[in-house]
């Protein structure tokens, strides 16, 4: 118990949805903080992409009402090493991933897109300029400076792929994982 004492809960909110529908209560998919801590992205399940304060936890600004035709399933920022470093990205079961300019006002939308033909359920941007998105059929490669097609169609899982995620500071090893239950260990170079 006395662990516990050490932490206390700092401040809280309501996440300020827009008109919810009668018995079907909005609720956040995902956030994620920026590297600065400056800001939290909260992705609704009404499809809206907001940022928070993190000081004071108010909403700065709407992204996106909608962000998105279908269920954002996960979001992460840029790391510092990446070809795109701080911009935020969404994932979605619309088959998209959103790359939004975030960072500095004035906060201009979607900034680029890449279109698949598979749900997106999770989503990892490597220290270069790849982006790795795991879909209802396989993982699939994105490289930010052609993001007309994929660069890669990666199918090492036989079930939709849950998770992605490039190690820390690489730009090419990445992990991923899947409903078969496997964890692949990946060389993108």
């Amino acid at each position: 118990m006395a662990l516990c004492a050490r932490y206390a809960l700092w401040q809280t909110t309501v996440n300020s949805f827009h008109g919810s529908a009668e018995n079907d209560p909005s609720y956040i998919m995902d956030l994620v903080c920026d590297a600065s801590e400056r800001h939290a992205a909260v992705a609704g399940s009404e499809f809206d992409l907001k940022l928070y304060d993190r000081q004071s936890l108010q909403c700065d600004t709407t992204l996106a009402l909608p962000a998105h035709s279908d269920r954002i399933n996960e979001l992460t920022y840029a790391p510092a090493g990446s070809s795109v470093a701080g911009r935020l990205f969404s994932a979605s079961s619309d088959g998209t991933v959103r790359g939004w300019d975030a960072a500095a006002p004035p906060r201009t939308g979607c900034a680029m897109e890449f279109r698949g033909k598979d749900e997106v359920w999770s989503i990892s941007v490597s220290d270069g300029p790849l982006i790795a998105t795991g879909t209802q059929s396989a993982v699939v490669l994105w490289d930010v400076r052609k993001a007309t097609t994929p660069a890669a169609l990666l199918e090492v899982h036989t079930e939709p792929v849950t998770a992605v995620r490039f190690q820390p500071g690489s730009a090419t090893a990445l992990v991923s994982g899947s409903v078969d239950e496997l964890i692949c260990s990946i060389d993108c170079r």
